[in-house]
């Protein structure tokens, strides 16, 4: 299911930093994306997900390393409904970074939400309807 990033306003040199590394990384060809990752221990929701953007970084005449940034979370409803069906079950989930549009100040970054085989958004559909 393609979702947006909530909260980018709360972090914005965060989102600024991602998205010119994102224009870089393109560039150059190196990997990014964004990551999901539960924040059990989060005093207002137990069930917050957190969303992390990530980009390869290669100097000239130097390793790889991937940097990481916190960009924003899962809007509510949706982690409770991920933590309902995939991770209190175990299930592991995944992302992948679908777009990203900036127009002057405004920035809006979409991702799909990923599940195993069989555990997709329309399988749970068909099941709750059987």
């Amino acid at each position: 299911m393609l979702e947006e990033v909530y909260g980018l306003q709360y972090r914005e040199a965060n989102v600024q930093a991602f998205c010119a590394a994102v224009a870089v990384a393109g560039a150059k060809h190196l990997s990014y994306g964004v990551a999901l990752a539960p924040q059990a221990d989060n005093p207002n929701d137990p069930n917050a997900i957190a969303i992390f953007g990530q980009c390869e970084v290669k100097p000239w005449l130097r390793s790889k390393w991937l940097n990481e940034w916190h960009i924003g979370c899962v809007r509510w409803e949706l982690a409770q409904e991920l933590h309902e069906e995939f991770l209190s079950k175990g299930i592991p989930i995944a992302s992948q970074l679908r777009n990203i549009y900036r127009d002057g100040k405004y920035t809006e970054i979409n991702y799909f939400v990923l599940a195993p085989k069989g555990r997709s958004h329309s399988s749970r559909m068909r099941r709750a309807r059987s």
